[in-house]
């Protein structure tokens, strides 16, 4: 027998094939309708494992931001607290996170409690936890809506999606998104976050806040959006025309000053730091930031006369309309707080 190598019909096998021959195991990796098919077929593998396995959250279908507007006159760009106060609040035509759209009319009976929060705010992130909390411990009043709007998405951004965010936390009010530009904070003239306005059931401003504020503040602003409603006003809120609640210039709050009607209050509602570092003579220091603020301020007379002021304006305008809720009679608010009093020249002392 010859010891050459066999041959075919087309003469002697090239060496490639031989090989293949003597190692049929390396004929599937060496044909190049083979490689593909087994390159389509681990990426297919790849993707099932990246799309199921591990620790990897599904893909959501929630929408973080969409469609919104607002319908009805804007309202100014937030300065002070009752800077919009009595104004019709706009109505919203948003979708919330479920995806249902949603046509919200300030003036439909319902009083609103309306938070403008963004998932990457600091602020916002140890606002909602608070609000969490009273919803859990207070049973919302009758009549009375707690509506959060997510804005200001930042794809970005930490803490994102924002719908994660409200789940985790568990929040249980109604959730609407913003547009992509912001068209619900707009029309609401947000000042900064966390960003919250309180509507009466008629439809119209009671007051708006900017920064954190503490949870019996929030459960107060509540309260004074409930006294709106219906025929359940608070049991201490006085009637409206029995009221005078006004904002004044320094000079004209400094002619009350001087000339004080019996009994006169001047409340301080700054820190101590600050009322150390000068006040107006004989106030009455509260300070606006401590946790029991609400339920200190509901110790204090409601019928005596008081002439209220912060550092500018702004925790004076949140308590001003604490004290309207409250049922206080007679509340005169010094437009710029101290810093406007100190620039019109008039006497402080420490």
């Amino acid at each position: 027998m010859s010891n050459r190598p066999n041959t075919s019909k087309h003469g002697r096998i090239p060496p490639r094939v031989a090989a293949a021959e003597d190692s049929p195991n390396r004929t599937i990796l060496q044909s190049p309708v083979l490689w593909v098919g087994a390159i389509i077929l681990l990426a297919a593998i790849v993707a099932i494992a990246l799309s199921s396995g591990g620790d990897s959250a599904p893909a959501s279908n929630v929408e973080e931001t969409a469609f919104a507007e607002t319908i009805g006159d804007p309202l100014p760009r937030f300065a002070s607290p009752n800077d919009a106060a009595g104004l019709a609040a706009p109505q919203l035509i948003a979708q919330t996170l479920d995806g249902d759209r949603v046509q919200i009319r300030p003036d439909d009976g319902v009083a609103r409690v309306i938070l403008f929060l963004a998932h990457w705010c600091p602020h916002c992130q140890v606002e909602l936890p608070k609000v969490v909390d009273w919803m859990a411990a207070n049973d919302v009043p009758n009549g009375v809506e707690i509506l959060a709007v997510s804005t200001s998405v930042e794809t970005t951004a930490t803490n994102y999606p924002p719908s994660a965010w409200f789940e985790e936390e568990g929040f249980t009010g109604t959730i609407i998104v913003d547009s992509d530009d912001g068209a619900l904070a707009q029309g609401y003239g947000l000042g900064s976050f966390p960003f919250g306005v309180a509507v009466g059931a008629d439809g119209s401003v009671l007051t708006r806040w900017a920064g954190e504020i503490s949870i019996d503040q929030f459960g107060a602003f509540v309260d004074a959006a409930a006294a709106t409603v219906g025929d359940s006003p608070s049991e201490d809120a006085a009637p409206a025309d029995t009221q005078s609640l006004e904002t004044v210039s320094a000079s004209v709050a400094a002619e009350l000053h001087s000339n004080p009607p019996d009994n006169l209050v001047v409340l301080d509602v700054r820190t101590q730091e600050e009322f150390d570092a000068g006040h107006l003579e004989d106030a009455t220091m509260l300070d606006f930031y401590r946790d029991d603020f609400a339920d200190r301020l509901a110790e204090l007379d409601p019928d005596e006369p008081y002439l209220l002021y912060c550092r500018s304006g702004n925790r004076s305008g949140q308590t001003l309309a604490l004290m309207r809720s409250l049922g206080f009679t007679d509340v005169t608010e010094i437009d710029g707080g101290i810093d406007a009093w100190i620039s019109a020249g008039l006497p402080t002392t420490s």
